[in-house]
């Protein structure tokens, strides 16, 4: 669900105020959740942030940047430090034949008060540069303590977010702004928002097993628009479905 929303301007940089919005962000969830892990890319590589969660208890994985101390990090690695990526276990990967291998070393950034563990992948390219050589690296921090390959693979899944930015834009029509003023749009993002989440409530809530991977479209085709008859009859209200229908089972199944 959607926790918290930040409307701004487009040319805003996606790493301004990051603790302001954490800080925010945790202060709308329910006092019975206890278990926060924090997981972003590398625009929340900030020192102020990682201590922040540190301080509070709190699990981190992020995209680290790779700043000079990082570039120093990642120089005069022996071939025999690095631990080949099993991708069996991560259902993000797609692309099997690529191999990856990983290794982790201790790091902290300036301006910091604690050390971090500093996750170095390196991945194979499908055709070798002419200038970069034959591998790819990225780089994760985190204050976690899964083995290695589930902290990669759980890092990775954050791209699942995506699917959630894509349904909130082209289901509940958030790609388009309704207009030229920045509040208006503001509360019409707002609005969208609660909407999606009531959306999530009513599948999570009420909805049976099947229809909890449904997107909006999908979920109003096969059960909002379709015929029916609506009827008054000894002081209650009637739905009359077609004869046959396919969601008459998941109809009668729904709290009255």
């Amino acid at each position: 669900m959607v926790i918290h929303d930040d409307f701004r301007n487009g040319n805003a940089s996606p790493a301004s105020d990051a603790l302001g919005f954490l800080k925010q962000t945790i202060a709308q969830l329910p006092p019975e959740v206890s278990d926060i892990k924090v997981r972003s890319d590398s625009a929340w590589y900030q020192a102020s942030v990682m201590d922040y969660c540190e301080d509070e208890y709190t699990e981190l994985c992020i995209g680290a940047q790779r700043d000079e101390a990082v570039k120093q990090a990642m120089t005069g690695l022996n071939e025999d430090e690095w631990c080949r990526i099993n991708h069996e276990n991560d259902d993000t990967r797609n692309e099997k034949t690529i191999r990856e291998w990983a290794l982790e070393t201790v790091h902290t950034l300036n301006n910091s008060k604690h050390a971090y563990r500093l996750i170095i992948i390196r991945k194979e390219r499908a055709q070798a540069d002419l200038f970069d050589g034959d591998y790819t690296y990225h780089t994760l921090i985190t204050n976690m303590e899964l083995p290695l390959e589930k902290q990669i693979a759980w890092y990775r899944k954050r791209g699942q977010c995506e699917n959630q930015i894509k349904e909130l834009k082209w289901d509940f029509e958030l790609r388009v702004l309704p207009s030229g003023d920045f509040f208006t749009n503001a509360t019409y993002l707002r609005i969208i928002t609660l909407a999606y989440n009531l959306f999530i409530a009513l599948k999570e809530l009420t909805l049976p097993q099947a229809y909890k991977k449904l997107h909006l479209k999908t979920l109003r085709f096969r059960l909002l628009t379709i015929p029916a008859l609506i009827t008054r009859h000894a002081r209650r209200l009637w739905l009359k479905l077609p004869r046959g229908h396919p969601a008459l089972k998941t109809f009668r199944a729904l709290p009255q």
